[in-house]
C-alpha cells in the first residue's frame, strides 16, 4: 500500500509541474512510464525473491525426508542384520541366547575354572556320555585341544571333559582344569623356552624343525609343567634324524628342574 501511494505522489508531482508549465505534457508522461515501469520490475523481482524463497524450503523438506528416510533405512538394516546373526549364531552353536540350556552350560564351565570360550555343536559325538546327551565342542584358552560339554535332554549338563577327564560330572564340581593345565599364551613361552635349551644341545642347531605347538605335550600339576616334543634336525654325518625330549619347569619360579633329551637326563629332576 505504501509503495502504491508513493508511486501516486510521484506521479502527482510531475502533474503539478506540468499544469505550471514547467514541463511539457510529453514530458509528464514520459517521468509518468518510468514510474509505473519500476513499479512493475519491483513487482516481477519480488515474485522471483518469493518462489526462489519457497524453491529453498520446498529443497530443505526433501532434504529433511531424505535425510529422515536414510536414518530410517539405516536402523532397519541393523536391525535385520542383529537377528541374522541372532540366526546364524544360534544354528551354529545349537544354542538359543538367552536359554536355560545357554544358563546351564556357561555356569558348569565357570566352576570349572573356564571363563573364556566359544562353543559349538558336535553332533557326531551325541550320545558319547551317555543316552540322548547332546555334545558341544567348547575353544578355550587353554592348550591341550577342546573342552567337550555333554548336556541332558532337559538342558542341564551331564558332564565336561578335558583330556579324556570329567572336570563335572552330573551336577558334581570334580576340579578346576586350571591346577593341570596351562594357556596357550603360556604354552607358547614354554615352547620358545625350550626350543633355545634344545638348540644349544644340537649338532647342527641351524637345521632345526620344531612341530606346531598344537603338537606339543603340556601337563601341569603340583605346581610343575611338563612339556614333551620333538626335533628334527642333522647329526654329524649331515642326516636328518628325529630326538624326543621332556622338560619339566617350577611353575612358580619357571626354573627348569629336569631335561631328559632322547632318553638322556641332562638336568635330574629333585625329588
Amino acid at each position: 500500500m505504501s509503495d502504491n501511494n508513493s508511486q501516486a505522489d510521484e506521479i502527482l508531482k510531475f502533474k503539478n509541474l506540468m499544469d505550471q508549465g514547467i514541463i511539457s505534457e510529453e514530458e509528464f508522461n514520459k517521468k509518468k512510464a518510468e514510474i509505473l515501469n519500476s513499479k512493475s520490475k519491483q513487482e516481477v523481482s519480488n515474485i522471483k525473491t518469493s518462489e526462489h524463497v519457497k524453491n529453498q524450503q520446498k529443497n530443505q523438506a526433501k532434504g529433511c525426508l531424505g535425510c529422515l528416510g536414510f536414518i530410517i533405512l539405516v536402523i532397519f538394516i541393523g536391525v535385520v542384520s542383529t537377528i541374522i546373526n541372532h540366526s546364524n549364531t544360534e544354528k551354529e552353536t545349537g544354542i538359543k541366547q538367552g536359554s536355560k540350556l545357554e544358563t546351564n552350560i556357561q555356569d558348569a564351565l565357570n566352576k570349572v575354572g573356564i571363563e573364556k570360550y566359544e562353543i559349538k555343536r558336535d553332533s557326531d559325538l551325541d550320545s558319547n556320555r551317555g543316552e540322548n546327551t547332546k555334545a558341544f565342542r567348547a575353544t578355550t584358552e587353554f592348550s591341550n585341544g577342546f573342552v567337550m560339554v555333554y548336556t541332558n535332554p532337559d538342558d542341564t549338563v551331564y558332564s565336561v571333559r578335558y583330556v579324556d577327564k570329567d572336570y563335572y560330572l552330573k551336577g558334581k564340581v570334580l576340579g578346576n582344569i586350571k591346577d593341570s593345565t596351562i594357556t596357550r599364551s603360556e604354552a607358547d613361552n614354554y615352547r620358545r623356552n625350550v626350543e633355545v635349551r634344545v638348540k644349544e644341545i644340537l649338532k647342527a642347531p641351524s637345521t632345526a624343525k620344531f612341530p606346531g605347538l598344537d603338537e606339543w605335550g603340556f601337563d601341569k600339576k603340583d605346581g610343575n609343567v611338563t612339556i614333551q616334543g620333538y626335533v628334527d634336525s642333522q647329526n654329524s654325518f649331515g642326516a636328518m634324524i628325529r630326538s624326543k625330549f621332556q622338560v619339566k619347569y617350577n611353575e612358580k619360579n619357571e626354573m627348569m628342574t629336569s631335561f631328559i633329551f632322547d632318553g638322556e637326563e641332562l638336568i635330574k629332576s629333585k625329588k
